[in-house]
């Protein structure tokens, strides 16, 4: 916040100007609402809580009972230790879920994750 308020930073912003039509606004995201975040919105809204849980849950279930077993039988084939089998799933279903599954989720529930009168952010 220091930096974002400072006079230096804002002088840089004010340099900058003519290479842009205007300044991008700031987005505080505190929680896993970037995976909420509606790209095609300029208001950059974040749907209501219980939706990002509905839609999480059911997709960390899906993995969990899918696609980490299969993991899981290739770690254990491969000789590897429990707690690095432990910390690749996780790092396996993160990186999934935050590059693939969540982006694609997000523009198919779309209509029902962002058609509410009550927003988190706008």
């Amino acid at each position: 916040m220091k930096w974002e308020n400072s006079e230096e930073r804002n002088k840089k912003v004010e340099a900058g100007g003519v290479f842009f039509e205007q300044e991008k606004p700031k987005i505080h995201l505190t929680g896993l609402e970037f995976w909420f975040e509606n790209k095609d919105s300029i208001a950059k809204k974040v749907p209501v809580t219980w939706k990002t849980l509905i839609v999480t849950v059911a997709t960390i279930f899906t993995l969990l009972n899918t696609l980490i077993p299969v993991f899981q039988g290739l770690f254990i084939a491969v000789g590897l230790p429990e707690l690095l089998r432990s910390l690749l799933s996780v790092v396996i279903l993160t990186g999934i879920m935050t590059y693939f599954i969540m982006p694609h989720l997000i523009k198919l529930l779309s209509g029902w994750l962002f058609n509410s009168k009550k927003y988190l952010k706008k």
